[in-house]
């Protein structure tokens, strides 16, 4: 390849300029040969045309040099653009001109190598040959048209021919219908080290389009690997591993197998799948409590052991100090209770003996025997002055987890709840070391000190800090215990970090609250902090029938405020003083309307501390709020509001008037009154115009109302929902009537109870239901728009 050398030549005239380029390579122009602008002259086989002139004399021609030009990175070799003297002309009344050449493209090679990828990996590794005779062709960008075509040589390389730059793709023809092509891209960002091909898909078999630019004259870097296949290699018949060995009467219920212990025989063992979805094998223990199982060679699996008797348990697993030939290998509780862990079982592996089960049996207690389980209580309270007692008015905390542990902390027996009053109680299965855990409701609440009193029913037993934080010390229950009431703790709980207050509709714009002004129902508001480069929410919330809201962040920091506003609505002026009462917090917005850093929409970063006053009075306030709506339903049969049974998710519809897809379709919860609120669920909200808005419960018939939504706040009375549509067909028939029938006279956690023929709501399905749907049988509810 020869680097063809270019000169600019500006000829300048005095009312123009013009810029020409003359591409030439050893090339002669006489000026005899033209004599005037737009002439077209010969030489040197190549066609000239006459683009410009000047009253001056200049050189006759001028000759370029030779520079040998290499490739780059990715094996394309451009043209490049060195500075010369053109070939020129004089015309007769001595006009130069410079003459632009016309002359045939170049094509541009374009290789290069298909290589037998023997680790599969999609980078040319060292050893990994060339293959040879492997079609190889060049398509036009659309494969609609094929251009060139070449076989790679012994050495497995190829070269195809674009005949002008522009934009094709290349396609290797796999050997043999077995093969693969290799991974593509793989040979971290080294074109000429890696599978060009794409493996799969609509473009199996082809490159990428490759765009060649006017200056390339080849690229050497577009590579095949082929996995080739090969005819697998002859394996051996798998040797059977056999899987034992010993389930035991587990007498003192400790999980290891103590002296004495007998084994138990005829117990079903069975050897599963690791899925468990495949029983593989089954057999049952001897008299000595032995039993063998036979796997079809290596592979991953389970032992099942079925208890003897459904009042039966297993023993505690690995509870043998980790000598695994003398505990108990069954999972006893949870989702693989009955189990094993999964076993994986090597190639070179022919047995495993050391798959015990021990096996609590039931025995009717005697009288010198203490009755399973024991209960274990009782009291979780908020340590008001921290001094780890009891003291009177100092309230329980309701809904924190307590856990029953065994004494070594390494498996979990029993979870509960404390009741509204604080109160609980687990579960001890039998007699035993254990230890109860209690969860902090935050994590920055912090334990009351540990035994402070000489009282044990008044002070808290869990340890506040170490190894053992939230863990009471090891406590013995004896066989003669039937239960426990004093392990309690006492929290001292951080004080609640509430933000607030209210969104509204600033009727005049002004960024002030008034007196004429109301809030809007149904509005998102998140309380967001910025961690490791990013906004997260911590928690959120939407404001109620008046507007106001709470958030409660879970510790002191720095977080910011953001409301969700709809499309086309605008946010009112920030900060903004009274004129009466200035520089009062309480009354303005504190949103911004423009991006700060936070996003628009936004408050600034604060730091909110317990108790401050300042936390409540983050406002935000919009002069063209989209609509709200608080609608009231009222609940046939449902008692008389205010009622938790008037409690239920009812499905709302939104449908502008004029026709069109629904702007909200959600379920919405009513409060103890019916009543609810929505304002949107897509970034447009509901735009005030006229909708038709269809609502239903389950099992109600369907209302709908004809109405016109206004900016702000909008009350809309649905009427009754009318119940007995069990199906949730919007028809009340004889279908309803047969899944009351089926549940008439049963209650909640009844094996036939169905909460779709609880109309009333009351947990029991009896008369009081079949008078509600006799009441509307036969009825429809309004069609959903």
């Amino acid at each position: 390849m020869r680097r063809v050398n270019l000169s600019m030549l500006m000829l300048l005239c005095f009312t123009c300029a013009a810029l020409f380029y003359l591409i030439a390579a050893q090339q002669s122009l006489t000026a005899a040969s033209a004599s005037d602008a737009g002439d077209v002259v010969q030489a040197d086989g190549d066609t000239y045309f006459i683009t410009a002139t000047l009253d001056a004399t200049l050189p006759a021609s001028g000759r370029g040099t030779e520079t040998p030009l290499p490739a780059d990175d990715n094996g394309i070799v451009f043209m490049e653009e060195i500075s010369t003297d053109a070939p020129r002309a004089t015309d007769a009344v001595g006009i130069n001109a410079t003459a632009t050449p016309t002359r045939t493209p170049t094509p541009i090679n374009i290789g290069n190598f298909v290589w037998d990828d023997l680790d599969q990996d999609g980078r040319q590794d060292a050893g990994e040959p060339g293959l040879s005779g492997v079609t190889v062709q060049l398509w036009n960008s659309t494969k609609t048209t094929l251009i060139d075509v070449d076989s790679t040589d012994a050495n497995g390389i190829y070269t195809v021919v674009a005949p002008t730059s522009g934009s094709y793709r290349v396609r290797v023809v796999l050997p043999s219908i077995n093969d693969q092509f290799s991974p593509k891209d793989l040979a971290g960002g080294d074109d000429t080290d890696d599978s060009d091909i794409n493996p799969t898909g609509a473009h199996t078999g082809f490159t990428d389009i490759l765009s060649i630019a006017s200056n390339v004259i080849s690229i050497s870097s577009i590579d095949a690997g082929i996995i080739k296949y090969r005819t697998p290699t002859p394996t051996r018949t798998p040797t059977p591993v056999n899987f034992g060995n010993f389930v035991w009467d587990d007498l003192d219920q400790d999980g290891r197998q103590d002296a004495g212990e007998p084994g138990l025989s005829g117990v079903t063992v069975q050897l599963w799948n690791s899925a468990k979805s495949a029983l593989l094998d089954t057999t049952v223990t001897n008299a000595s409590g032995n039993y063998t199982l036979q796997s079809s060679g290596p592979g991953n699996y389970r032992v099942r052991v079925v208890l003897p008797s459904i009042n039966d348990q297993f023993s505690p697993k690995d509870l043998a100090g980790g000598d695994d030939t003398d505990d108990s290998d069954i999972n006893p509780s949870g989702e693989d209770g009955g189990f094993t862990d999964i076993i994986a079982v090597g190639s070179n592996v022919i047995s495993i003996s050391s798959i015990d089960a021990g096996i609590i049996k039931f025995r009717t207690p005697t009288p010198t025997r203490t009755p399973t389980p024991i209960n274990i209580g009782n009291f979780v309270w908020d340590d008001l002055d921290e001094d780890g007692f009891q003291d009177a008015g100092e309230p329980g905390i309701a809904g924190v987890t307590v856990q029953l542990w065994n004494s070594d902390k390494s498996v979990m027996l029993y979870e509960t709840e404390t009741s509204a009053t604080g109160s609980y109680f687990v579960v001890a299965p039998i007699p035993g070391n254990y230890r109860i855990r209690v969860i902090k409701p935050s994590s920055v609440d912090d334990f009351s000190p540990k035994d402070a009193s000489g009282d044990n029913t008044k002070d808290s037993d869990f340890n506040p800090t170490g190894a053992d934080a939230g863990y009471t010390d090891i406590f013995n229950i004896a066989s003669n215990v039937i239960s426990i009431t004093n392990i309690d703790a006492g929290i001292i709980t951080a004080d609640p970090v509430n933000v607030g207050s209210k969104v509204w509709y600033d009727a005049d714009g002004d960024g002030i609250q008034n007196g004429r002004e109301s809030g809007l129902a149904g509005r998102r508001v998140r309380l967001r902090q910025f961690l490791f480069g990013r906004f997260y929410t911590v928690v959120s919330t939407t404001t109620d029938r008046f507007g106001n809201y709470t958030l409660v962040a879970p510790e002191e920091g720095s977080y910011h405020i953001c409301l969700t506003t709809y499309t086309g609505e605008t946010i009112t002026l920030k900060d903004q003083n009274d004129p009466i009462i200035l520089f009062d917090d309480s009354v303005d917005s504190d949103i911004n309307p423009t991006d700060t850093g936070n996003g628009i929409g936004c408050t600034e970063t604060r730091l909110f501390a317990a108790g401050s006053l300042n936390n409540l009075w983050q406002d935000g306030g919009l002069s063209d709020p989209h609509a709200s709506v608080i609608g009231d339903v009222a609940l046939e049969g449902h008692g008389t509001p205010p009622d938790l049974r008037w409690v239920v998710p009812v499905r709302v519809r939104v449908v502008p008037g004029g026709g069109g897809a629904a702007i909200y379709d959600a379920y919405v919860t009513t409060d103890d009154s019916g009543r609810m609120v929505f304002s949107g669920t897509t970034p447009n909200g509901i735009p005030p115009e006229s909708y038709l808005l269809w609502v239903k419960h389950d099992h109600t018939l369907a209302a709908l109302i004809v109405s016109d939504l206004d900016n702000g706040n909008n009350v809309i009375d649905f009427g009754l929902l009318r119940e007995g549509d069990a199906n949730n067909d919007n028809v009340v028939n004889i279908s309803d009537f047969s899944i009351l029938a089926s549940s008439f006279g049963t209650s909640e956690g009844g094996a036939t109870y169905d909460a779709r023929a609880d109309f009333d709501n009351n947990q029991i399905v009896n008369i009081s239901d079949f008078s509600l749907l006799a009441a509307n049988f036969g009825q429809a509810g309004e069609t959903m728009p």
